[in-house]
């Protein structure tokens, strides 16, 4: 693992939060865990270092205490959240592990550390101690679900699924806000009954069962897009789709944003995201931009490939989510190629979303002040349902859309795909060996068809001979003939 060049502290004034557990009155009324450096302790807001042979104790540094050990679950990287004593008062600033030592640790003096070239080493050794005593905390940086030994697990603001607690640690804001039950009334009270309201639910709360079914089997990306006029309610409709998972203000840094970045700045807010919603607000801010690349990838679920610093390939980011865009125009219209898009993006034109003005201002009122309660709780819903029962649900649902689907196309060649769909589904048979097999037999049905046209074509060929053409040559012949007796004086 590389360690980061440029240190990202945290720094926080006064008025700080208090790790449980790391108060000095804590400490000396708790069993003082066994340090590698017992000479070197914090007492009376400061770090002292024990004389020698009962010698005076010496002052190294001002209060430096670590409040918490984060461990990323993910990458296992360790930092501390170090509280100290600057020159304006208390802060706090987050150290990587791979920064103990001399040159690492002096870097942070610009940020008011209290280290120096005389004390850094042993600072560096009441860092250790501290860390020893400090309690540990789990961090995740990715969205939605996982598995951890064997068991489902969803990340939001902390982990549901796992023994160890967990919080998260990324860029979004997600944290929720207000009551369940507010949010919950809100639904009853504006959405309910509402058809199109219903469906930008639906759309957010999706986003937790294709990221289920993306780490169980394997799902693209849904990508949703609403169009039409700036008074039809689309960012309200917006704020709905991720109002279960997380603040839907556009200016909290949360799940709402705008499609006004670059290519690489959306796609990094879905790189690590398998079942919370996103959404895009207002697609029209560019209208020269050609979509068609950027849709390809948003559904795929893929990034670039890319290489790090020392030219090795990175991992590819991956998502697996639904993201829900609006905007005054089609997206299909602004791409440049749209006959594979068609495949990968739903749109909504013209819909009138909400009621009126008030209907949508009081709903965007509700769900700002209530929000992040209900998607956690649907998340913990299908867990405790289980891989088995949501995997047989999904493929019975699969079943009967393609079932729909043959019937209401109702023609034979689609009725034979769908079946043989359905019944490589049933016995587990290969998807790829049985799309090969539909490709080969469509292809000498259509051999078949060719070479029945192609006989029957002389016998449909003899009547138009028959009636037509015949007669024409008959009387072009005769009037040679007739031409050829005149001239030798027969006729």
């Amino acid at each position: 693992m590389v360690r980061e060049t440029t240190p990202k502290p945290r720094i926080i004034q006064k008025g700080t939060r208090k790790a449980p557990g790391t108060t000095e009155s804590q400490r000396a009324s708790s069993r003082e865990p066994m340090v590698p450096y017992p000479s070197i302790a914090l007492k009376d807001g400061k770090v002292w270092e024990k004389g020698k042979d009962g010698g005076q104790d010496t002052v190294i540094a001002p209060r430096i205490q670590v409040l918490e050990v984060c461990i990323d679950r993910e990458t296992r990287e360790h930092w501390m959240l170090v509280g100290f004593e600057a020159l304006d008062g208390s802060a706090q600033l987050r150290l990587n592990r791979g920064d103990l030592n001399r040159r690492g640790l002096l870097v942070y003096q610009k940020y008011g550390f209290p280290v120096t070239e005389t004390n850094a080493t042993k600072i560096i050794y009441h860092l250790l101690n501290e860390e020893i005593r400090a309690p540990r905390v789990y961090i995740h940086r990715s969205l939605g679900w996982t598995e951890h030994d064997a068991e489902l697990v969803f990340h939001h603001h902390i982990a549901y699924g796992l023994r160890l607690p967990s919080r998260y640690e990324g860029e979004l804001a997600i944290q929720p806000g207000g009551t369940a039950e507010g949010w919950i009334q809100a639904i009853r009270a504006y959405v309910l009954g509402r058809s199109p309201l219903e469906l930008a639910l639906c759309c957010g709360l999706s986003a937790c069962v294709v990221g289920l079914i993306g780490i169980l089997v394997g799902c693209p990306s849904l990508v949703t897009h609403a169009y039409g006029d700036s008074s039809m309610g689309k960012t309200t409709a917006a704020m709905l789709v991720v109002s279960p998972f997380g603040p839907p203000d556009p200016l909290a840094g949360g799940l709402h944003a705008s499609w006004n970045a670059s290519d690489n700045a959306l796609l990094s807010r879905l790189i690590g995201n398998r079942g919370v919603p996103v959404a895009f607000d207002e697609s029209s801010t560019d209208p020269s931009r050609d979509f068609t690349a950027l849709i390809y990838r948003l559904a795929s679920g893929t990034d670039k490939d890319r290489l790090n610093r020392e030219s090795e390939l990175k991992d590819r980011g991956k998502w697996s989510t639904t993201i829900f865009s609006t905007g005054e125009a089609s997206l299909l219209g602004q791409a440049t190629r749209n006959t594979g898009l068609r495949m990968r993006l739903l749109e909504f034109g013209n819909v009138e979303w909400t009621d009126s003005a008030s209907h949508a201002d009081a709903l965007r009122a509700a769900i700002l002040a209530h929000h992040g309660h209900a998607g956690p709780r649907f998340a913990n819903f299908l867990r405790e349902l289980g891989r088995d029962k949501v995997l047989a649900t999904f493929w019975e649902v699969h079943s009967e859309a393609l079932k729909r689907l043959a019937d209401r196309m109702d023609i034979s060649q689609i009725s034979s795909f769908t079946s043989a769909l359905i019944q490589a589904d049933r016995v587990g048979a290969s998807l790829g060996e049985t799309l090969r097999a539909q490709a080969m037999q469509r292809r000498e049905e259509r051999f078949l068809r060719a070479e029945k046209l192609a006989l029957e074509a002389p016998v449909k060929m003899m009547l138009p001979l028959v009636t037509c053409f015949f007669p024409l040559v008959f009387i072009v012949l005769a009037y040679f003939i007739y031409l050829k007796a005149v001239e030798d004086g027969i006729l």
